[in-house]
């Protein structure tokens, strides 16, 4: 038997696990009497990291658990006999944030480099944290992400002038290289999906 270990665990919005189990705040969920955790396979999952536990997240029903028995730990991940749920909330508008922070921090980099993103994808970031704020319409929302994909696939697919070359204004790219912004793009893709 191992120390207890505080993790965290996502869950689907319904808040069951994947076997059926619902999810409750104070429930202790055990493994039958001679089953061993084995990891990916059986047992209660987390990890000591939420953002680790975030890619294998299921859902945006985040829960603070406390894993114990026989614990098997691996580099991002443990799986436990016993998972307390000391708490469980929904993550969705906290999860969009950081999808937002994230995908900022991708067009901030691509500046950095000296190359200039393109402002759909600013707006689509502004619009879509003002709609988690409540001040941007659903409508808003719509255009900015049709905005951004639209940028998006000008950087994939990039017109081509009658001398072969790509168009470099549709893509805002300074060395004919257009899939090292291909990042930026999927960023701002990113932010407004969310």
């Amino acid at each position: 038997m191992s120390d207890p270990i505080l993790a965290w665990h996502f869950v689907t919005e319904n808040r069951t696990l994947r076997d059926g189990q619902k999810v409750r705040a104070g429930r202790v969920y055990r493994l039958p009497k001679g089953s061993q955790p084995v990891l990916c396979k059986v047992g209660y999952h987390g990890s000591v990291r939420a953002l680790d536990a975030l890619q294998y997240a299921p859902g945006p029903i985040v829960c603070r658990v406390e894993l114990r028995g026989t614990i098997v730990e691996d580099t991002d991940k443990l799986v436990a006999s016993e998972r307390k749920v000391l708490w469980v909330a929904d993550a969705t508008k906290t999860l969009r944030l950081f999808a937002l922070a994230a995908a900022e921090g991708a067009l901030k980099a691509e500046r950095k480099r000296g190359r200039e993103p393109d402002k759909r994808s600013w707006d689509a970031i502004r619009v879509t944290r003002n709609w988690l704020m409540g001040k941007a319409s659903d409508e808003e929302r719509f255009a900015a992400h049709s905005a951004t994909s639209a940028a998006h696939s000008a950087a994939r697919h990039p017109r081509r002038p009658p001398t072969g070359r790509p168009d470099r204004t549709a893509l805002h790219y300074a060395d004919g290289e257009p899939t090292r912004l291909l990042d930026q793009w999927d960023g701002a893709d990113l932010a407004i999906v969310v």
